[in-house]
């Protein structure tokens, strides 16, 4: 269930990106709060959470190969932790878009070959 609601959500938000609305850091780290609250078992926002993971499928689909090479056997679940834990490493770079703080968070852990 969580798969076809960040899919949805990912398709959301690139079709935004056509008209200039882009998400930034600050989007993103509030995404990922809730996402962690999700993964607590606490309350949270469906949206966000969804969104959060939608997001992150739909830059590393996109960049996949491109700036960074994600092992086959990496879930989507691990990429989230894995943005989730580089954005809270790093709190300085949440004025950037929130597509260049994935892109360098995966790229960080995956980088291409």
């Amino acid at each position: 269930m969580k798969r076809y609601i960040g899919v949805l959500c990912a398709i959301i938000i690139f079709s935004t990106l056509a008209n200039a609305t882009y998400y930034s850091g600050a989007d993103l780290v509030n995404m990922w709060r809730e996402y962690k609250k999700s993964e607590a078992g606490l309350e949270y926002s469906l949206f966000k959470n969804a969104c959060y993971i939608g997001y992150v499928a739909g830059v590393a689909d996109a960049c996949d190969e491109i700036f960074f090479s994600i092992p086959k056997n990496v879930t989507l679940g691990q990429l989230c932790e894995i943005v989730g834990k580089w954005l809270d490493d790093n709190p300085s770079l949440w004025n950037y878009s929130a597509n260049s703080l994935v892109i360098k968070a995966i790229s960080t852990a995956f980088p291409k070959n």
